[in-house]
């Protein structure tokens, strides 16, 4: 813990030196790296990312089709369906995260984008001791298993008429299938 009026630059380098000492400890496939030089506190923009309201023009209820449905619940694009509050406030937060943090961030003079709000995606796998035995699965396979399928890394972006492409190569758990 810094004490208040402590030089930033030097205690950013205290904290590089001791996370190059614990960087030999860490599992496999983490990366420490410092964050930009700013905080919470210095922030110049907030937005709200949300659903059109359902008044608005061109927001009419088409059953089997992306957006909100007749019954009140919401299909993405992708054809989930999102039937109360934390699906859908989930679904923003993806959104955020996966679609306009990384176009934000691209863009000169944005030192960070914070994501405030919202239910993070997750999923939690709970293995069968004896299934697993029973297939000659290990712990240590399963763990090995979900995080060779579970990666998502970005490949910079493609320049074409004058407009850049982000490429990403996904390989994120997206459904339990």
């Amino acid at each position: 813990v810094f004490e208040d009026r402590t030089d930033l630059y030097f205690a950013r380098q205290q904290v590089t030196e001791r996370l190059n000492q614990a960087e030999g400890t860490l599992p496999d496939g983490v990366e420490p790296e410092m964050g930009p030089v700013s905080t919470g506190l210095g922030e110049v923009l907030m937005y709200v990312v949300d659903f059109a309201p359902t008044g608005a023009k061109n927001s009419q209820r088409i059953a089997g089709q992306p957006g909100f449905q007749p019954d009140g619940s919401f299909m993405t694009p992708a054809g989930e369906i999102l039937a109360d509050q934390v699906a859908k406030e989930g679904f923003l937060r993806s959104v955020q995260d996966w679609v306009i943090r990384p176009q934000l961030r691209s863009v000169t003079g944005v030192a960070g984008i914070d994501s405030i709000g919202g239910y993070e995606k997750q999923f939690v796998v709970q293995p069968d001791a004896a299934r697993m035995s029973s297939y000659g699965i290990s712990f240590a396979e399963l763990a090995q298993a979900l995080e060779a399928a579970n990666t998502s890394v970005g490949a910079n972006f493609v320049e074409r008429g004058g407009e850049a492409f982000l490429v990403r190569a996904d390989g994120r758990i997206r459904t339990l299938d």
